[in-house]
């Protein structure tokens, strides 16, 4: 067909241009095709521009939802059958012009570490405050900020178990840590209301970089540091809390003033005229989910008691079928809602005379089980 057009072209060289699919016709040649039906793409500056305002999306899944529209406009004679797997911008950090959007404070109780499987009564990994949040906000909206109170068990030198409170903020669908700014770090800068205001103009992010390099160690170049703290709103008379996103050039600490992008990439397999995305939920285990498995039915003693002291699985120990089952075991319990067909890529740790992590893609089936995903 592409020949065909090219000989046209040269016989009607003087009566007219040539097709106008031509320099789509070469795009196509310069992609990195596996197959005649498998090719790699990377979206351009003006890629963006035909399904949103951004040079990036919001998370996979809002890049789910708009890729098939760019797709279709540059690539319209694929045939049903291709896989297209497409690298795109995707923001990690959302310019959040110091915006909550609304505020909660909560303390987790002791029927809720148990029913997480949290069998000591605490947290013990930064992860794992994150697992709790998005079982007791899973509606939660973009900018919400919790003051989260917890225990929270040191294993350092002098172990202890204390109660802590860290604010989280959500964004971008995923909850984050802040740094909290202490009393102590008001009163270093002679502010002993407590509070930040208008007044404090370009100040407040001197404030906040001599605060970041005060209690942030090992920052490196490119790094994000949400900071929360009180404002006094002269107008309203009302004091409030804030956000600030902070980036770091690997001198200093200064406050964003666009988003923060990185790479990622989702596939995509054109059925029936349509782009459908292989949208798979991501899940890593935490501590407490090895615990959590080493007490289930899933493999014989000696797997179920080295699951639960290491919080590994021991390739020795754990046949690919015992593995699926446990993992599978443990997204139900999480994921008690999911339908059938959706596909979970798990990582976890595993141990082979070392430790590494390892990935495995589970779908669930009709029956409601999981199976690997071919």
């Amino acid at each position: 067909m592409k020949k065909y057009i090219y000989i046209i072209c040269s016989l009607a060289l003087t009566f007219t241009a040539c097709d106008p699919m031509e320099d789509v016709y070469d795009e196509l040649d310069a992609l990195d095709k596996v197959s005649d039906h498998t090719m790699a793409i990377t979206l351009g500056a003006d890629d963006y521009k035909i399904a949103t305002k951004n040079a990036y999306f919001l998370s996979e899944e809002d890049a789910a939802a708009k890729i098939p529209a760019i797709l279709d406009s540059k690539y319209p004679h694929l045939d049903n059958g291709t896989v297209a797997t497409v690298t795109y911008n995707t923001a990690t950090t959302v310019f959040t012009n110091t915006y909550v959007s609304s505020v909660e404070e909560y303390e987790v109780t002791d029927e809720e570490y148990t029913a997480l499987g949290f069998k000591y009564g605490n947290f013990d990994s930064a992860d794992d405050m994150v697992t709790f949040l998005k079982h007791k906000y899973p509606e939660a909206k973009d900018k919400q900020l919790v003051k989260l109170t917890y225990a929270w068990y040191n294993g350092s030198t002098d172990p202890s178990t204390q109660d802590v409170t860290n604010h989280f903020f959500l964004v971008n669908g995923e909850w984050v840590q802040t740094y909290l700014v202490t009393n102590a770090n008001y009163e270093s800068v002679n502010h002993t209301k407590y509070t930040f205001s208008s007044s404090d103009g370009d100040n407040l992010a001197l404030y906040l970089d001599k605060f970041l390099k005060e209690s942030v160690l090992g920052a490196k170049a490119g790094d994000v540091q949400y900071v929360s703290y009180a404002y006094y709103s002269s107008s309203s008379k009302t004091t409030s809390q804030r956000v600030t996103a902070m980036g770091y050039n690997g001198s200093n600490w200064y406050e964003l003033d666009e988003s923060v992008t990185t790479e990622a990439a989702l596939n995509f397999s054109k059925q029936d005229g349509v782009w459908v995305p292989d949208l798979s939920i991501r899940y890593t285990l935490v501590g407490a989910d090895y615990l959590w498995i080493s007490e289930q039915p899933v493999g014989d003693a000696a797997a179920l008691a080295s699951l639960g002291r290491y919080s590994n699985f021991d390739t020795s120990l754990w046949p690919r079928a015992d593995l699926i089952k446990a993992l599978g075991a443990l997204l139900k319990n999480k994921y008690p809602n999911a339908e059938a067909g959706q596909k979970f890529k798990v990582t976890y740790i595993v141990y082979a005379g070392g430790t590494s992590s390892a990935e495995i893609t589970l779908i669930l089936d009709e029956a409601g089980e999981f199976e690997e995903a071919e």
